[in-house]
């Protein structure tokens, strides 16, 4: 593997109140008894995770040794966030990761959620009427100064344009990810759950 090629590992995960990976990779990691794989908790998700390992691939490329770049990467934790909206909430509530989410937010009458991930956790944030208002509202939790941002969605596409269009037009010049959510996140969130993510400096 890559231990015996040479390599250092670090591992960094989904956050560790939504999955039980950063438990069993830390124990895993301990069996090994060399030191040579870190474990950070990632405290986030989805684009969140993404964008925390891309700087953490740069810190590695310009030479930052394992023990450095796991202290790094989790003064940058604060500085990745993500916000989404689904359009039903009964996948969360069968997943069990509502977090905080008070049992009575709900999606009728075109009303739907605005969820954060924050210290770890699924909370609601807020409430939209119409996607343009979840659209409003899901820009108003970004930072005014993001480095990088990630646009998700959930078939079907065209559920994420007027978001799309919303990111590019306040944050033009910022590099703009996009990633469609695979068959996990599905079951978990339901189709046309839309969200951005985002690293700060």
């Amino acid at each position: 593997g890559l231990l015996a090629q040479g390599f250092d590992i670090l591992c960094l995960t989904i956050s560790s109140r939504l999955s039980g990976a950063y438990s069993s990779a830390s124990v895993a990691a301990r069996e090994t008894d060399e030191g040579r794989i870190a474990v950070v908790d990632s405290q986030t998700t989805c684009g969140g995770l993404w964008l925390l390992c891309k700087a953490a691939r740069g810190l590695a490329d310009a030479g930052l040794g394992l023990s450095d770049l796991a202290l790094r990467v989790k003064e940058l934790r604060p500085k990745a966030g993500i916000v989404f909206s689904v359009e039903n909430m009964d996948a969360l509530r069968r997943s069990g990761r509502l977090g905080v989410i008070p049992q009575s937010v709900g999606t009728l009458l075109n009303i739907r959620p605005i969820l954060q991930c924050q210290n770890g956790s699924v909370a609601s944030v807020g409430v939209a009427r119409g996607l343009q208002d979840r659209v409003r509202q899901m820009l108003r939790r970004i930072p005014e100064k993001p480095v990088a941002l990630m646009l998700h969605y959930l078939l079907p596409a065209s559920t994420s344009e007027a978001l799309r269009q919303a990111i590019e037009q306040k944050f033009q010049g910022v590099p703009l990810y996009t990633a469609i959510g695979g068959p996990v996140l599905g079951i978990h969130l339901g189709a046309g759950t839309i969200g951005v993510s985002w690293i700060t400096e």
